[in-house]
């Protein structure tokens, strides 16, 4: 069996507040270095469990970004075995490579959409034909279209109650709980490893009976104020994201619009896409 991991990083084990990844803050420099060792764990943890249940080929794909350029794992501490992703500017799609060669996807490090009522650090929320998605959501519906079922989600407990949403029978670990936007009761990062280990095995050994979440064509994309129509759904999604950056990021994402001018000159130069996206 071949498994897709998607990383993020703001459902890691610790991770509270925004985190600046353009700081050369010793302080903040020294926890987000913390926090990505952690992160790191977490994956290792999602692979031993991937492996254990039979899982043949593991590709991972390290998403947080774009200010350090999607660079967050420790290269040399990850399972010798598996396939890394990292890199921003160059990809050949949004989730490069996802395809129905897979078997499963799994979600490390997930966090809930924006506006979500006491969950830490919550952005982004999708729209499509008139169901709201985060960012997991959207992962999930992305391998839906290519048949994967999303298996596994491993993040705050909100993020765990908005992914059963749209698939029930989603495995998950959760790593910490919500207070509101900077506030968590955290697990310590060996016990989340250990729930992610075994959830992740128990998923995969399970994935005949997790069905893909799957949004049939033709599909209304909403992203702010930008509507994308179309029958193609990684199509309609790379053109809502580029056509965010004509209302640039602050009137979706307040709470990025210290960096709205960077991240617009990184999404119009458009070099993170390739022109075979669809």
């Amino acid at each position: 069996m071949k498994v897709y991991v998607m990383v993020d990083f703001e459902g890691a084990t610790g991770f509270h507040e925004w985190d600046n990844c353009m700081s050369v803050d010793p302080l903040v420099v020294e926890k987000r270095n913390r926090l990505r060792k952690i992160l790191t764990g977490e994956v290792n943890a999602a692979v031993e469990g991937l492996y254990a249940a039979g899982a043949a080929e593991i590709v991972i794909w390290d998403s947080h970004g774009p200010f350090n350029n999607c660079d967050n794992l420790y290269y040399e501490e990850l399972n010798k075995e598996v396939w890394l992703i990292v890199g921003w500017k160059g990809l050949p799609e949004f989730f490069p490579l996802l395809d129905d060669s897979f078997s499963a996807g799994v979600y490390i490090g997930g966090h809930a959409m924006k506006g979500t009522p006491n969950a830490v650090t919550p952005h982004t929320c999708n729209e499509l034909n008139g169901m709201k998605l985060g960012e997991v959501g959207m992962f999930a519906a992305m391998c839906g279209w290519h048949k994967v079922p999303m298996i596994f989600i491993s993040g705050d407990s909100t993020t765990i109650e908005e992914v059963k949403q749209v698939v029930p029978d989603v495995r998950y670990a959760i790593t910490k709980e919500s207070f509101g936007p900077y506030a968590i009761k955290t697990r310590m990062p060996k016990k989340s490893q250990e729930l992610i280990r075994i959830e992740t095995e128990k998923a995969l050994k399970n994935v005949k009976n997790i069905k893909p979440f799957v949004i049939k064509p033709p599909f209304v994309y909403k992203l702010g104020k930008n509507e994308v129509k179309g029958d193609n759904l990684r199509k309609v999604h790379f053109d809502a994201l580029v056509g965010w950056t004509q209302f640039g990021t602050q009137e979706v994402e307040p709470e990025l619009g210290r960096y709205d001018k960077k991240l617009n000159e990184w999404l119009k130069e458009k070099s993170f896409l390739g022109p075979d996206h669809v």
